[in-house]
């Protein structure tokens, strides 16, 4: 039997006895069983715990492609890159002034993005580590976002004139401000506004064909956008009967 205390949270976690495979964690302060952790098929030894975890809630996860690597961010205003494979923590991110909501990686994992309630979208390099862009302009808190494909930047190129680049990559974000915003990530500006939900934008996502892209809202509805023309072209109303916070094709 093994039994360690967290460092910090007032944690204990420990082994069951010879004849069980589990790991209990439990809250000092209340008496409660918060988890128990099963998994191995034989007697579990010995424990320790990971100091290199976020310090509160973890809102949004991403993983690296053609990598054994995971993204996090959190509230306690950090974003974390991981090995997964190993369990450890490679390196933390600490530019946002707020709570992390979102993080998103490009299609080749060259860069990522997040999105924070500091009203602010930033787009990280993955082998400097460092913020490269920092796309300001929502006026609340940015609560989603999404990277186009590339068949979005061909189609957008051609059709509106605001994108004069070709092949550059495009980022959408979505905030409690209502609004929906598309940006050149190689201008760092925002080129295209969204606007029409009635509330915040929870989610937002591109059909893989480009021309499109998809919000839901806490207004309870799910729009889809025509970016040839910046036009909503159909909106489902009380699509559920509470907050649309998720959506995924």
């Amino acid at each position: 039997m093994a039994v360690k205390y967290h460092p910090v949270f007032s944690l204990v976690c420990y082994t069951v006895s010879e004849d069980e495979d589990a790991t209990k964690i439990w809250d000092i302060e209340s008496g409660e069983m918060i988890e128990s952790v099963k998994g191995h098929t034989n007697i579990v030894q010995d424990i320790d715990w990971n100091e290199d975890g976020h310090e509160h809630n973890v809102s949004g996860v991403a993983f690296v492609p053609k990598k054994p690597q995971v993204i996090s961010c959190s509230r306690d205003n950090t974003i974390k890159l991981w090995d997964f494979s190993t369990g450890l923590c490679l390196f933390t991110f600490e530019d946002h002034d707020d709570w992390v909501r979102r993080v998103a990686v490009n299609s080749d994992g060259t860069i990522f993005a997040s999105c924070s309630n500091d009203k602010t979208a930033r787009i990280w390099d993955l082998a400097s580590n460092k913020c490269i862009s920092v796309l300001s302009g929502h006026e609340n808190v940015v609560e989603c976002l999404a990277f186009s494909p590339q068949t979005t930047n061909e189609f957008i190129e051609i059709k509106h004139e605001k994108f004069t680049f070709i092949n550059n990559p495009f980022l959408a974000t979505g905030s409690r401000d209502k609004s929906i915003r598309i940006w050149n990530l190689e201008t760092k500006e925002c080129v295209l506004i969204l606007s029409g939900h009635e509330n915040w934008v929870r989610s937002i996502v591109f059909h893989p064909c480009g021309k499109f892209l998809i919000s839901v809202s806490d207004d309870r509805s799910i729009k889809i956008w025509d970016l040839s023309n910046s036009r909503c072209i159909r909106t489902i109303n009380d699509a559920h009967d509470h907050f649309v916070q998720a959506l995924k094709i």
